[in-house]
């Protein structure tokens, strides 16, 4: 009987992905065409810097979007995914055997179809060199094999598959959704914080869902004497969902959480002996420590501190910031006239 595992692998080489590279995730002003901008919370796309090796990639299986990804060409791991819960996770992520590429990341005109590194090598007549220029390949992440600064790492999803089914979750499969992960990280707490993502989801509540990796300065997975794939120092994430209750409804609620790619921690912004230990982790005295009101806008201040000269990152919609009642004004939410973060004043917070 025909394995699951090579039924998919022989649907692929007939049945390509469709993964589309486009100019950014908003909807087209004229058709009206949204680019993935679906799996953001209220449609708001993060206000991110995007210099020239930044690719959006809307994610697609079967000719159905399923989530979105910022990709970086340059250390060949993504900035961020960007997706919406559709399934209770129970295990880890599936330690799948296929593992897919993206064509339009070789050449722009090779269409919208993403598919298994072998299928375009075949399809184009191309090598793993014109295949790897910009994006990861298998061959890179075999290189895990061994540890790397006395460091096992293996390959992390930044949108779980456990937290799709079906077509989405055969679509997280792709190296442009992975990242060398901290083995123990991996199965350990940053598996407890993808669960705890459950919970909304379980009430029937949309969740809205952005992971993200900071790449490091000097730690690469190597191949052939060069280096490959960025090591990113740090994995951090954010959920915001609607409230269903209370005086406070209308306003959606919000986690983040960051973790050093180095150890099996991983430390939840909302809770402030967990940001504490943080603030201590980046060496940021009383001065400087990781300031707003709430968990978004410490995570966008960890960001922003970490990209110096990207710009003033901004990541969700402006309702999902808690406004700082001691400066009288609002979080670290959207920009307005000039730059500086918009006056978030939500009655309902205070």
């Amino acid at each position: 009987m025909q394995s699951p595992v090579m039924a998919l692998v022989l649907l692929l080489f007939i049945l390509p992905v469709c993964a589309h590279v486009v100019d950014n995730f908003l909807p087209d002003p004229k058709t009206k065409e949204q680019k993935c901008n679906q799996f953001f919370y209220n449609g708001f796309v993060p206000q991110w810097k995007t210099p020239n090796n930044y690719r959006h990639i809307c994610q697609t299986f079967s000719n159905q979007p399923h989530f979105a990804t910022l990709y970086d060409t340059a250390n060949r791991i993504p900035v961020y995914s960007a997706y919406v819960v559709e399934n209770l996770m129970k295990g880890g992520s599936d330690n799948s055997d296929v593992w897919l590429v993206e064509p339009q990341l070789v050449d722009n005109n090779y269409g919208n179809n993403m598919m298994t590194q072998a299928a375009l090598m075949n399809g184009k007549h191309i090598n793993i060199n014109q295949v790897g220029q910009n994006q990861a390949v298998e061959q890179d992440y075999a290189a895990l094999d061994v540890s790397i600064n006395n460091i096992r790492y293996n390959r992390g999803h930044l949108n779980p598959t456990g937290h799709h089914t079906g077509d989405g979750s055969s679509a997280t499969n792709t190296l442009t959704n992975i990242v060398p992960q901290h083995m123990d990280l991996n199965g350990g707490q940053w598996l407890t914080t993808e669960k705890d993502r459950n919970d909304p989801a379980s009430r029937g509540l949309t969740t809205y869902v952005l992971v993200g990796a900071v790449p490091s300065s000097n730690n690469w997975v190597m191949r052939d004497n060069m280096n490959r794939v960025n090591i990113p120092d740090y994995i951090w994430a954010a959920h915001c969902y609607k409230n269903t209750g209370g005086k406070k409804a209308k306003f959606p609620i919000c986690h983040a959480v960051v973790a050093k790619n180095d150890d099996n921690k991983v430390y939840k912004l909302n809770d402030q002996n967990d940001l504490d230990r943080l603030n201590n982790l980046l060496n940021l005295n009383s001065l400087n420590r990781l300031s707003g009101p709430d968990a978004l806008s410490h995570l966008q201040d960890f960001l922003n501190r970490q990209y110096t000269g990207s710009g003033q990152i901004c990541l969700f919609d402006q309702m999902c910031y808690k406004p700082d009642k001691a400066g009288g004004g609002g979080g670290s939410g959207p920009s307005g006239s000039g730059g500086s973060p918009r006056r978030n004043i939500h009655m309902d917070w205070i």
